[in-house]
């Protein structure tokens, strides 16, 4: 029952970050844009999480060590992946962006062989090999989105960063809440900085863009992160790794049929290759990273 559970738990968290990015589209098309979107996912997510600490009695305190870490992994790893991935979205499809940005788990092995001297397994090599592939037909296979690949693929290498770091730092001590609490309000105030200073952020946007902004916010921001890491807890980290494949699945057939994106044969080849190379490493790793 319980691995039922779980399993239920990491698909539908899985579903639900696949289907926001869809919703995230449809604000620049309402007056927002990557900036005002990742400033207002942020914003909107640090009352609810606020309220829920509160509600749990959690205390907010943090020592200096925490807080200066906590300033290098929201920037780094957090509001410029973010901003990153939502940018691409104006290049390529938002299905493809998620999947490029899926190949973050091999860049984490990279960063470990590379900066940490592990071993570079043969299961590293294969999904090296086999995400190259994938990635290599996304670059055929789209026109003018070369900015958009590389974009996502950059999201992807600063989200292993997150996860690089985070797995070293004293943060991991602290309550899954109070993390994204903190995390969330850095990247409300480093976006907000940088967008005042752009002239990027606005508030020319629409009822209906206010509204799926804080849809985003609330999905992605608190449910999303619930319902996976419950789901960690009943089925393990491994099993879970391989169900959040569902997010770039969603992502992908959402993208079809909401926003009338393209389905190109080499799109899928790439998809598939990328996916399969990231299932390779996680199987034969036996774990994977939580997310924050």
């Amino acid at each position: 029952m319980n691995n039922i559970k779980g399993t239920f738990y990491v698909i539908l968290s899985a579903v639900l970050f696949g289907f926001t990015p869809i919703l995230g589209k449809i604000t620049y098309l309402q007056g927002s844009n990557a900036i005002m979107l990742t400033f207002l996912r942020a914003l909107f997510s640090v009352p609810i999480l606020f309220a829920i600490l509160k509600f749990q009695g959690i205390d907010l305190k943090i020592t200096r060590i925490q807080a200066r870490e906590l300033l290098i992994l929201s920037f780094i790893g957090s509001a410029i992946t973010t901003v990153f991935l939502y940018q691409s979205y104006n290049y390529i499809p938002v299905g493809t962006a998620t999947t490029l940005h899926f190949v973050y788990p091999l860049f984490v092995a990279l960063g470990a062989v590379i900066i940490f001297k592990e071993h570079l397994s043969l299961a590293k090599i294969v999904a090296l090999i086999l995400a190259t592939g994938g990635i290599t037909f996304f670059a055929n296979g789209l026109n003018g989105g070369g900015l958009g690949i590389l974009l996502a693929l950059v999201s992807g290498l600063t989200y292993a960063f997150y996860i690089l770091y985070l797995d070293k730092s004293s943060l991991l001590t602290l309550h899954p809440m109070k993390l994204s609490f903190y995390i969330n309000l850095i990247i409300s105030l480093c976006v907000l900085i940088y967008g005042l200073a752009t002239q990027s952020l606005t508030l020319a946007l629409t009822p209906s863009a206010w509204g799926l902004s804080l849809a985003v916010a609330v999905l992605c921001g608190f449910l999303g992160i619930t319902l996976f890491q419950m789901g960690v807890k009943l089925v393990g980290s491994t099993t879970s790794a391989i169900l959040s494949m569902f997010e770039p699945i969603t992502s992908v057939f959402c993208g079809i049929l909401l926003l009338g994106e393209p389905l190109e044969i080499k799109s899928i080849l790439g998809c598939v290759l990328i996916l399969l190379g990231v299932t390779v490493l996680t199987l034969f790793k036996g774990k994977a990273p939580d997310k924050n």
